[in-house]
């Protein structure tokens, strides 16, 4: 399988907006360096015209420069290895590769080898997750975690104290990765290739976790609040502070309330209880 390796120049200000953009025309893995980021996509999913739609507005006001490559697959997973470095949420949550040395004094270490799937820590909506996990009861809990990526979230939920674990995530090798790092921290943990509209049955989970993109949210919020329990958790992000408008009225219209906001960079993390 080949990818399609976007090398972005751009200030750290708009380096954010940029990748929350091409998100939302297929790109999912991305990786910061000094001076940007690059982002991943498979090859048969690349728009040219899309990623210039994107991208044009920036260039002719000399705000980024920009290239694309065809990778095969390992190439972007030794990029992530290379650059991969160990992050601290709070003295509650250090996350590291495997090939990290572990490091004493916190409450709780994460081990995850990235390869091409989003969820290390480093992104500003995943530490957000995680700070808002870190606020809830989870021991003896219900979870599951849609598009789950390298699984980072449910299995902080497993070292929480959650009893039943699920992942999903539309992409064969998050399903792989996810599994990989939950066996790495002796998580058990069930993952399927697939949607949230996939889950029969209402009521199943104490704790939804959802970090995905807005226009993912819009379309699947509905389906978020039907497996979630009564007095259960759904906690979201991938969306900036602006938006959080829309995701409340979607949440009034379902009936759920508000229970937490948290924001980072521009960022945010909501909280609803049903």
């Amino acid at each position: 399988m080949s990818f399609i390796l976007l090398t972005v120049h751009v200030s750290e200000e708009l380096s954010d907006v940029l990748k929350a953009l091409l998100s939302e025309t297929g790109f999912d893995a991305f990786l910061d360096h000094d001076t940007g980021f690059e982002a991943s996509i498979e090859k048969d999913l690349y728009e040219q015209q899309a990623v210039e739609q994107v991208i044009s507005p920036f260039t002719t006001a000399n705000q980024i420069t920009w290239t694309a490559k065809e990778v095969a697959k390992q190439n972007w997973n030794k990029l992530w290895e290379s650059n991969f470095h160990p992050i601290e949420i709070s003295k509650d949550c250090y996350i590291r590769a495997a090939f990290h040395p572990p490091m004493p004094g916190y409450t709780h270490q994460l081990v995850i080898t990235p390869k091409m799937s989003f969820g290390t820590g480093h992104h500003a909506t995943t530490s957000l997750m995680i700070q808002h996990q870190l606020m809830i009861d989870h021991k003896g809990k219900s979870l599951i975690d849609i598009g789950c990526g390298t699984g980072v979230l449910a299995i902080m939920g497993g070292k929480l104290g959650a009893s039943s674990l699920i992942g999903c995530d539309i992409e064969d090798w998050s399903v792989e990765n996810a599994l990989e790092n939950a066996e790495m921290n002796a998580i058990s943990m069930e993952v399927f290739e697939g949607t949230v509209e996939q889950i029969e049955g209402e009521n199943l989970y104490d704790i939804v976790l959802a970090n995905i993109n807005l226009n993912v949210h819009k379309k699947s919020m509905a389906s978020y609040i039907k497996i979630l329990k009564p007095n259960g958790h759904l906690v979201l992000s991938g969306f900036y502070e602006s938006d959080i408008p829309t995701v409340q009225a979607l949440a009034d219209q379902l009936g759920v309330q508000l229970f937490s906001t948290k924001v980072q960079d521009k960022w945010v993390s909501l909280v609803y209880t049903k």
